[in-house]
């Protein structure tokens, strides 16, 4: 009975190429790209937010200018 061998020299990293990580595209510009999309985001998210304190100092001032004629009125009447 005789044994074969198969040896095989990998040595140079030929072997198994999908484990290789190659992009084709520049990684610290893709990093790049997802920076400046986060700075984009969060510059519209402090304009909503924003925005959305103002509305919610508009009614405020509202509700209080509507509490203080009720209670004028109130006054009034009172006397």
């Amino acid at each position: 009975m005789k044994t074969v061998y198969n040896i095989q020299n990998n040595y140079d990293n030929t072997s198994n190429p999908s484990q290789q990580n190659q992009p084709s595209f520049n990684p610290i510009d893709k990093l790049i790209e997802v920076f400046e999309k986060i700075d984009h985001l969060v510059a519209e998210n402090r304009k909503l937010y924003e925005a959305l304190l103002q509305v919610e100092r508009d009614k405020n001032a509202l509700l209080t200018e509507l509490l203080n004629g009720k209670k004028r009125q109130e006054y009034i009447r009172a006397k």
